[in-house]
């Protein structure tokens, strides 16, 4: 398990994704989706699984 940022919108649709470690630019997407006459934006935490191949 991976933990990212989502960007949702009021329909709990994820509009976009970004690394744990990029918070600040998930908030700024979701503050730009929102200030251009969208409906409110929101980031939320996502875990997702990653599978990773073993040689």
């Amino acid at each position: 398990m991976k933990m990212f940022w989502g960007v949702f919108n009021q329909s709990m649709k994820r509009v976009a994704l970004y690394e744990f470690d990029q918070k600040e630019e998930a908030e700024a997407k979701a503050a730009d989706l929102s200030k251009s006459g969208k409906p409110p934006h929101f980031v939320q935490k996502v875990k997702e699984t990653i599978e990773e191949t073993i040689e």
